[in-house]
Order: C-alpha cells, then structure tokens, then sequence
C-alpha cells in the first residue's frame, strides 16, 4: 500500500469505554447482596439489584464497544477496516455508493457501500477532519 494513511476512532470514545468497564464491575461487584439476610416472605431492595444489573449491563455494552473497535487504514487502491479479530480489504474500484457528505440514520453515520460490505462511521466517534481526508480519497 503506498501512500497509506490511517484513521481511528477519537481516543476519548475508548477511554470512556475503559472508564465504563470499570465502573460497571464496581457497580456490580461492589453493590451489597440484596437478598443477604432476608426471611422467607421479604423482598430484595429495588435499589441494589438496580446497582447490580446495571453495573453489569453498563459493563457488557462498554465491552462490545471496545471489542468491536475498528480503524481504518486507506491509500489510493482502497480501504481496509481493521479490527481486533479481523480486517477486511475494500477497493474503491468496488465503491457502490457513498453517503460521506452529511451522516444519515440513527446514530448519524456516514456510509461507504461496496460490492463485499459497508464501512460505517458513526459521526460522534470519529473526528470530522479525518471524514474530510476519507472523503477526499473516495472517487
């Protein structure tokens, strides 16, 4: 690949991710046990199975965030995504369409549509002049 430039998310998008982690685990580990030294009749406290399964909620999407990180890395042949378990080469020969101009759909995206796939880039996770520099490369 010549003339290879690399694209990536904003680095706060993975430090919030990371922090989300975190505070998940401390949520759902740290949080007392609701149903510790209850009789038979009582209820747990709303409260603390809240803590709970929203810690480990808020754990479970920030570990699929991070573990579908992408990046990207395109030259003048093509696009490849790269991510923790794969990558994948687009060309731009194989450009259907492109929806680079205002992101589109909920979360705004912007949209790179080719014959074996799409690269989408969600507007808020990625920094608007590296949208400009991919969409100066796309024909």
């Amino acid at each position: 690949m010549s003339d290879l430039r690399r694209f990536s998310p904003k680095p706060t998008v993975l430090i919030l991710c990371l922090l989300g982690i975190l505070l998940g685990l401390f949520l759902a580990l740290g949080a007392p046990n609701p149903f510790a030294g209850l009789g038979l009749h009582e209820r747990p406290s709303k409260f603390l199975m809240l803590l709970r399964v929203g810690g480990a909620l808020i754990a479970l999407f920030s570990l699929m965030r991070v573990l579908g990180w992408k990046s990207l890395a395109a030259d003048r042949d093509g696009v490849e995504e790269r991510g923790w378990f794969s990558s994948k080469r687009h060309r731009w020969a194989d450009l259907k369409s492109k929806a680079m101009d205002r992101p589109e759909g909920a979360p705004p995206t912007y949209r790179l549509r080719f014959t074996t796939g799409t690269v989408e880039l969600v507007a808020a996770h990625w920094r608007a002049a590296d949208v400009e520099a991919l969409r100066a490369m796309a024909p």
